[in-house]
Formats: structure tokens, sequence, C-alpha cells
């Protein structure tokens, strides 16, 4: 979910990363928002962040996966692609290698 810079607090976790006008990665998704990082982002002029909201724990209505799980799995994809989804459908592309990757971290951390 998109929340104003004026609105984020400690503590919430990127679920996007932070990408600048020139396309160089800022914070990586997966991030924890500390007060350091809340300055920082007012320095760079960023106006709004992508955080985790309680809808995306629960990537699937039938699997829930741990809070570790959905981090790991959210700065691996955020590693992979240098891409930020800009409307719905791209947030579904986006959630569906979001749910791929923790089912993948989920099974290797089973084995």
């Amino acid at each position: 979910m998109e929340v104003p810079l004026n609105e984020i607090e400690e503590g919430q976790i990127l679920s996007q990363p932070v990408i600048n006008s020139y396309g160089q990665m800022l914070l990586p998704a997966g991030a924890e928002i500390s007060l350091r990082y809340i300055q920082l982002l007012k320095t760079w002029n960023v106006e709004s962040i992508h955080v985790q909201g309680e809808d995306e724990i629960n990537l699937d209505e039938n699997v829930a996966y741990g809070d570790e799980v959905v981090n790991h799995a959210t700065r691996r994809l955020a590693n992979r692609l240098n891409w930020i989804p800009e409307n719905e459908w791209e947030q579904e592309l986006y959630n569906i290698g979001l749910r791929r990757a923790c089912e993948l971290i989920g099974r290797a951390q089973k084995r």
C-alpha cells in the first residue's frame, strides 16, 4: 500500500524498493523503516513509499507465509526486478512473482 512520506511510521516494512529518478535503488524492498531512513527519504525528496499492509502478509487465501519468508521473498524479487508496479494489473503480476518466491523459499526451508 502506498503511504505519503508524512504518514510513514518507524517499523513499517517496504513492500517495493525505493527508486530515484535515475533508476537507482535507494532502499530495497523488505527494509524496515527507521527514523534515520525517514530523514533520508525527506532529504531525497521522496513523496511516498510502498509498505506492507495487512493484506500483503497473507499472499494467498490458502497459504499464510511468515514475515521472515515474505521479507526474504520481497528482497529477492527486488534484487531481480528493476521495476515498480504502476497500476493494479502490474501489482497483480508483482504479487504473483512474490507468491512464487514465497513458495520456493518455503520449500527450501522445509528441506
